[in-house]
């Protein structure tokens, strides 16, 4: 009786890695697919950034610099 209990044990023991090491499989298979596709998606943003960028040149802009007068720091008395 002992002798059929880890048989089945051994079993049910291979079939759970086995289950696992295809969910983990899983898992990392849709990380690989997610991360390709950000890469491609990265690439053709850059390309086409690059192709406005040489099509229209650079932007240009007026501003003024505005200096803030430095301001003294004053210490009040507790009451």
């Amino acid at each position: 009786m002992r002798v059929i209990a880890a048989l089945v044990g051994l079993i049910i023991l291979g079939v759970s890695i086995f289950v696992g090491a295809i969910f983990v499989a899983g898992i990392l298979g849709m990380a690989i697919i997610g991360g390709v596709a950000l890469a491609i998606r990265g690439w053709l943003l850059r390309r086409k950034m690059e192709t406005y960028a040489r099509e229209h040149g650079d932007l240009e802009a007026e501003y003024t610099v505005i200096d803030e007068p430095t301001r003294k720091a004053t210490r009040r008395p507790l009451d």
